[in-house]
């Protein structure tokens, strides 16, 4: 009983990369796209989700697997397997890294903005939300945004699952004789991509992922039981919360009268304000606390792990000199002040920029999920278990035909 205890309590200690991981997934591939899946298609999409989530998960488990197999950072891996890999790597991801910033930054802003009740202008709310967030880091970096992503997981899951069940006591909005739209026409295909991108989180959080682990490492020993642990409650706690916003969104607003707006922040107070139209003016504020602590958490994961990739890889590289706290310090407010400078003279074009980086993280999910897959096929540890192998193989035909398909749609083929 007493080695039971010590399990469970060592599992416990270990939380905190893969409660990250969820930190930063649950965002605008949740609020946004799940939602509007559920309030423009009703139920028709939530098998889709769970799919995608499943099909992902053997190459955001690798990530956590190789680092703690290995000791190193999956960066360390792609740069050991070639250039051409690690330098895909770090392009793509110094685009997600301003783009991601500035779109989840003004989402945040944008949805205090609603609910204050006196008037603050959204660039000076991305302000104040910006300075906050790299006060955190900047003081306390891995372990006050451990505590913190932990706290607003918390908060997130009980106000989420308690809207829900409000919401489906209350029952659907829609009309008993509703027929909505098909998802399933070539015409939803980019809505579709979108959604897969960031669904459950763009495949470049598996090396941010990676490296939370290496800080987690530097402070305790983790066991390969204890971080897969904290890896899977992360993981599969985002799934199910996607799950339940695609239920928020079929049971308020689908078959509403208003149209769905598509752009995130409009769609975000919409959703705010229908709620308190369809369950009463009380459920204002809690509908907002909840879009409120999925953007804020995203905000400061997405600060801190980008940077911690921008560190690493370029220490790799051999142009600066060994990642330390000074470096990163560097790295978080250049990736602040470039995402706020987007949001300044850009404002117009980030709706269009979200989606494409949506789109774009589902183009290149084929290509560093089949690396990461073979960075642990050529492992010397453990290797993969031949459920997780085939799970791999079929979440690659899947992934990247369905790319393909989209790839042939864009370019007016059919």
């Amino acid at each position: 009983m007493q080695a039971q205890q010590q399990g469970w309590q060592g599992r416990l200690q270990a939380l905190g990369p893969g409660i990250l991981m969820a930190t930063a997934a649950i965002g605008g591939s949740h609020l946004v796209a799940s939602t509007q899946a559920g309030a423009l298609f009703g139920w028709q999409l939530i098998w889709l989700i769970l799919l995608v989530n499943i099909l992902k998960y053997p190459f955001f488990r690798f990530g956590v697997q190789y680092t703690l197999e290995h000791n190193e950072s999956l960066l360390q891996g792609y740069q050991r397997k070639g250039r051409a890999y690690f330098y895909s790597f770090i392009g793509l991801n110094i685009i997600a890294a301003v783009v991601n910033t500035a779109g989840v930054l003004l989402l945040t802003a944008s949805l205090l903005h609603y609910a204050l009740p006196w008037p603050v202008s959204v660039p000076l709310l991305c302000t104040l939300i910006l300075t906050l967030c790299l006060a955190i880091l900047l003081l306390g970096h891995y372990r006050a945004l451990d505590k913190v992503a932990k706290l607003i997981m918390l908060l997130l899951t009980i106000t989420t699952v308690a809207a829900a069940i409000i919401a489906a006591s209350n029952g659907a909005s829609a009309p008993a004789d509703f027929v909505g739209p098909s998802p399933w026409q070539l015409a939803m295909l980019g809505f579709l991509v979108a959604l897969m991108g960031w669904m459950p989180a763009p495949i470049e959080i598996s090396a941010i992922s990676s490296l939370w682990l290496k800080a987690k490492l530097r402070q305790q020993s983790i066991s390969r039981a204890q971080g897969l642990f904290d890896f899977n409650l992360g993981y599969w706690l985002t799934a199910a919360l996607a799950l339940v916003f695609v239920s928020l969104g079929a049971l308020v607003q689908y078959g509403s009268e208003q149209d769905i707006a598509l752009a995130g922040a409009a769609f975000a107070q919409q959703l705010i304000g229908m709620y308190a139209s369809t369950m009463g003016d009380w459920a204002r504020p809690l509908v907002a606390l909840i879009a409120f602590l999925c953007m804020f958490g995203t905000t400061i994961t997405v600060l801190d792990g980008y940077a911690r990739t921008l560190n690493e890889s370029f220490t790799l590289l051999g142009w600066q000199q060994p990642a330390n706290h000074h470096s990163l310090n560097i790295w978080l407010l250049l990736q602040a002040a470039s995402g706020m400078a987007l949001i300044l003279f850009f404002s117009a074009a980030l709706g269009p920029l979200l989606t494409f980086a949506m789109t774009l993280a589902f183009l290149t999910t084929p290509v560093f999920a089949w690396l990461n897959y073979n960075l642990m096929a050529s492992s010397t540890v453990a290797g993969i278990s031949w459920p997780l192998k085939w799970l791999s193989r079929l979440g690659l035909v899947y992934l990247s035909g369905f790319a393909i398909l989209y790839l042939f749609w864009f370019a007016g083929l059919f």
